[in-house]
């Protein structure tokens, strides 16, 4: 037989808690928005976050939800014929198929070799340089 949980009843801070999840829900995890709404201190809801992990989860999870809700207006976007947002959908997402921006840079240079120098030889050969 299943044991039944007793359910305590919120503290005020808890239901802070809640109503900053929720509030980060409606603001899409715009922090300012939500402390705002809810009426707390920013160092308030970082503290919390930092300090209770069943907060940083449901946090973390209203993260991933504007995450979705702005991929969603990308896709939107790339089936409305919007060819940047299609481009940048293809540099991200499809990197495995070329779809990258590369840019080659040469580190060979014709410079010397130093490493064998003391610091005395460098100095010396640096000088030498300049007179030239």
């Amino acid at each position: 037989m299943a044991q039944k949980t007793i359910k305590k009843n919120p503290t005020k801070t808890d239901t802070l808690k809640k109503a900053m999840c929720d509030a980060l829900k409606q603001s899409l995890g715009i922090v300012t928005t939500a402390i705002q709404k809810v009426g707390i201190h920013r160092s308030t809801h970082y503290s919390w976050y930092n300090n209770d992990p069943e907060y940083r989860k449901a946090v973390n999870e209203v993260s991933e939800v504007a995450h979705d809700f702005v991929e969603s207006q990308l896709y939107n976007q790339i089936k409305d014929g919007n060819t940047t947002a299609t481009i940048f959908y293809m540099k991200c997402k499809m990197r495995e198929r070329g779809y990258i921006e590369k840019q080659e840079i040469n580190l060979n240079t014709k410079r010397p070799d130093l490493s064998g120098m003391t610091t005395a030889e460098i100095r010396k050969h640096l000088n030498g340089n300049a007179k030239k």
